[in-house]
């Protein structure tokens, strides 16, 4: 069997949740069936996260040239504006590099001939539909909330989707929520955690950790500092570190050095910028802070919680608030950045406490082991091939 795996988002010296799994996946499967990922990146170079010497890569972007004209990128800012208002438009930028690789991509179809093609993202979605692919052998990916990702899909885009053999969800809430919005190709398969051996050094750390992208309007990061300037000078042997990069928008790493400026926290929260050990940054950490405002199923997050890290995350939080069980290995806040602190305080204050639902943390996890979650996937793989 060939399995043939497509993002268009950033790949190259990209460290995000969904490469990660990318990268899982085609290091896991390519030790039975054939495995090629695919790619659309302007920049030359491998994947961030490492692939094994058998997986193939393809990168679309180096052999077209799809850096963006200026009339495009206006017209990709004038749609977002339209988008706003409730206009579904699809963004001028996605529809300029589609049709800059579509003969690349029928090629690579034609040569590669794929048993399955599992699709990350809709800008692959839709660009695997237009070059005539069988659908009935697509597995579509959904790495965020369903009910967030469907508000935002257009028609056409909602049309491929009933046409795909089956979606893949990562909650059995998404499934429910997908079956009720018509769409009965629905699969849920959450994603892996990794079993890591060790637990984290919880009682005797005074490190509060962050991992994710900075994103100003999903990650959140300002939120933590802004808690954390609240008790801070209740705990002045306590640090907050912030493993990420890739700031959205472009100045928000600056925002985020500006609000550590004047909440006088320069030697306290510190941007450590991205890693490729995540689990020595989990083994360092005694609290593990998530303040986003969606999620699809977290990867940093229940890594942390792997590691045996009790969490803090927001009650409102979609994904968040089904893996983090209230009191038991973590504790979720109330919509704010006081109540947001004052559960960072409750585990500060309360070693056994943090140890305790640490440990049930790590326990949890186990329910998203490598060895049950790619047997699911197999199982669909053989069911299309």
């Amino acid at each position: 069997m060939k399995i043939m795996q497509i993002c268009f988002t950033k790949m190259v010296n990209a460290a995000g949740g969904a490469e990660k799994v990318l990268a899982n996946m085609s290091n896991h499967f390519c030790k039975q069936y054939e495995v090629v990922d695919v790619g659309c990146d302007e920049n030359i170079g491998k994947p961030f996260y490492k692939l094994n010497d058998n997986v193939k890569w393809i990168n679309l972007g180096e052999s077209c040239d799809i850096k963006i004209p200026l009339h495009i990128k206006v017209a990709n800012e004038l749609v977002k504006i339209a988008r706003k208002v409730g206009l579904k438009l699809e963004y001028p930028r996605e529809t300029y590099v589609r049709n800059k690789i579509m003969p690349n991509l029928k090629m690579l179809l034609e040569v590669e001939k794929p048993d399955v093609i599992v699709v990350y993202e809709e800008r692959a979605l839709v660009a695997i539909a237009e070059a005539g692919y069988d659908l009935s052998k697509v597995v579509n990916m959904f790495h965020m909330n369903s009910e967030l990702l469907l508000q935002s899909f257009s028609d056409k885009q909602k049309d491929i989707l009933k046409k795909v053999r089956i979606n893949q969800v990562l909650l059995e809430s998404d499934k429910s929520n997908m079956i009720t919005h018509g769409y009965k190709n629905v699969i849920c398969i959450p994603n892996i955690v990794p079993q890591y051996e060790g637990v984290s050094n919880v009682g005797d750390s005074k490190v509060i950790v962050c991992v994710g992208r900075l994103n100003k309007k999903h990650k959140r990061q300002h939120l933590l500092i802004e808690a954390f300037s609240k008790i801070s000078s209740r705990y002045p042997d306590w640090k907050v570190h912030f493993y990420g990069d890739d700031a959205v928008p472009a100045n928000y790493k600056q925002e985020l050095v500006e609000l550590i400026h004047k909440y006088h926290l320069e030697d306290i929260c510190i941007l450590k910028g991205k890693t490729d050990n995540i689990p020595k940054v989990l083994h360092q950490a005694a609290i593990f802070a998530f303040p986003s405002a969606y999620e699809g199923f977290p990867l940093a997050l229940t890594e942390a919680m792997s590691m045996g890290v009790p969490v803090v995350g927001f009650k409102g939080c979609a994904a968040v608030n089904e893996i983090i069980v209230n009191g038991s290995n973590g504790i979720l806040a109330n919509a704010n950045v006081d109540a947001f602190a004052l559960a960072l305080e409750e585990l500060i204050c309360d070693e056994s406490k943090r140890c305790k639902y640490g440990l049930q943390a790590k326990e949890d996890m186990k329910n998203y082991s490598a060895e049950k979650i790619y047997g699911m996937w197999n199982d669909l793989f053989l069911s299309i091939e």
